[in-house]
């Protein structure tokens, strides 16, 4: 099972797409990322989030819904079911994307791997695996399908 979700985690840092930008370990970059999200004063909003781990729903697409920027609801799409509030704050909205990739001290863990949607300046990709000698306690967040409400 790991070794599938380690694949599945490969195959998702390792493809290119023209919606999304990969930033440097550089603290200024997400700086100017989170200023240009803040100027598109976006606060409702919905978009499809993945957590890429060896955990509950690992890999599975949840579609998000913020209202005033707070996490307001989240649908599993493989069944339409809403998730109850002790797996939701499992997810993040951009703020608390931000929030997260801030927090991480790029120098100090075995892999960090970040980009920027190009259009709305979210982190689209986010990977951390905080030790190499540690098995499944690397975490990673993928989210796209933004649509402003």
């Amino acid at each position: 099972m790991r070794l599938c979700v380690l694949a599945l985690c490969a195959f998702l840092f390792t493809g290119c797409d023209d919606e999304s930008t990969l930033v440097p370990r550089d603290g200024d970059a997400i700086t100017r990322e989170r200023a240009a999200w803040l100027a598109l004063d976006h606060h409702d909003y919905e978009l499809t989030q993945e957590r890429l781990c060896f955990c509950i729903l690992g890999g599975q697409p949840v579609r998000l819904t913020i209202r005033g920027d707070t996490l307001f609801a989240g649908m599993l799409l493989a069944d339409s079911s809403m998730l109850p509030a002790t797996q939701l704050r499992d997810y993040h909205s951009v703020g608390a994307l931000f929030d997260f990739v801030e927090d991480i001290d790029a120098a100090a863990v075995a892999d960090f791997q970040l980009e920027f949607d190009s259009l709305y300046h979210f982190p689209s990709r986010v990977w951390v695996d905080y030790d190499r000698n540690i098995a499944d306690e690397e975490i990673g967040y993928r989210s796209y399908d933004f649509k402003p409400l």
